[in-house]
């Protein structure tokens, strides 16, 4: 009998073993599923993303790792955030309701006071997480010299108004004093010619700014004002005035601007895909795309000593950060700020409580 019993015992564990690999649901559904339900995790329709990714696939070699986006859900319960942080430090808060630790906000909000009492005037930012509109500035309405953070904007204002990729445009300018070298327009016989895409491509991945020039000089500056007329942001470009002054608030709008386009066309997601796949990237996506997609657009000015950038960070909850700063660019010394700063706002972004 008690060979029997073992021999009984046995095929029906193997009988269990196998479904658990083929097509039966287990007996034990509701435990099962129960575990399951205690992990997130980001994914999208694989049917959808296909036709999408073909088209944007020569546009950046950058991968990041997306499994890092899965998170297992906190059992922490949610805090109302302590009114004493929102008016305690160097930066202002607004929009915050709950978040999963005041503790750790405190620690990083003193963090940043740390940064802005070493720049003070000399630094600005604006933070948005874009699904809660939670926002953190620092002398955002002080103007700065946009430099080439304004080209993505740019670009995305003539995009949305439906120019032609394959529209040829002839060279017959430089923008002045633009880098001469291998591959940059201003290296190129007058009388050249390009697509729209070309000069998008250069322009973007490389900031070339003579491509930026011949795009403005073509395409003209109406669709960009209206855009910026539109969703709020107070600054413009004109005929020979295509770097202007901007604040880091209104900035933010832009970039925020180019995220929705990114998600609601494929001419959007090419853009941001551009963006991934810069020739400098020193700031805040040294760090971050590592772990996330990260659209960047970055400017400098060095007789102006002028140092800028811009993101969007494709965390598990989205965010749009702008950095505008004075001092000389391009040097590990300068980088260090926006490093800084970045990995700050990527953990206050964590701690931000969704439903």
């Amino acid at each position: 009998m008690k060979k029997l019993a073992l021999l009984t015992a046995l095929i029906l564990a193997a009988a269990g073993c196998s479904s658990c690999g083929g097509e039966e649901i287990p007996s034990n559904e509701a435990a099962v599923s129960s575990v399951l339900e205690t992990v997130t995790t980001t994914t999208s329709d694989d049917s959808s993303q296909a036709d999408v990714s073909e088209s944007v696939a020569e546009s950046s070699d950058v991968s990041w790792d997306s499994s890092s986006q899965a998170e297992t859900v906190t059992t922490v319960e949610p805090e109302e955030i302590a009114q004493e942080l929102l008016s305690g430090h160097s930066a202002s808060l607004s929009g915050f309701s709950t978040v999963t630790s005041n503790e750790q906000l405190e620690d990083c909000l003193e963090r940043i006071d740390e940064i802005c009492g070493r720049f003070g005037s000399a630094l600005a930012f604006s933070y948005e997480n874009i699904e809660t509109g939670a926002q953190i500035n620092y002398n955002s309405q002080k103007e700065f010299m946009t430099c080439s953070t304004i080209k993505a904007p740019y670009v995305k204002s003539i995009l949305a108004s439906g120019i032609d990729l394959d529209e040829i445009i002839v060279k017959d300018k430089n923008w002045m004093g633009d880098i001469v070298g291998e591959d940059y327009i201003a290296s190129m016989d007058m009388g050249t010619e390009f697509t729209a895409r070309e000069l998008i491509e250069a322009a973007i991945q490389r900031s070339d700014n003579t491509a930026y020039y011949l795009l403005e000089q073509y395409y003209g500056w109406e669709a960009f004002n209206s855009l910026q007329r539109e969703i709020g942001a107070d600054y413009y470009v004109g005929s020979d005035w295509i770097f202007t002054y901007a604040t880091t608030a209104d900035m933010l709008k832009s970039y925020r601007d180019i995220y929705e386009f990114g998600e609601e066309s494929e001419l959007g997601l090419w853009l941001t895909e551009l963006m991934t796949d810069t020739d400098l990237n020193e700031q805040i996506g040294k760090n971050l795309s590592e772990k996330y997609k990260v659209s960047q657009k970055y400017g400098s000015e060095f007789n102006e000593f002028v140092y800028n950038d811009c993101a969007i960070v494709y965390a598990e909850s989205p965010f749009v950060l702008c950095i505008f700063t004075e001092q000389a660019p391009e040097t590990e010394e300068s980088n260090q700020v926006f490093l800084d700063l970045a990995d700050i706002f990527d953990e206050i972004n964590s701690l931000i409580y969704h439903d």
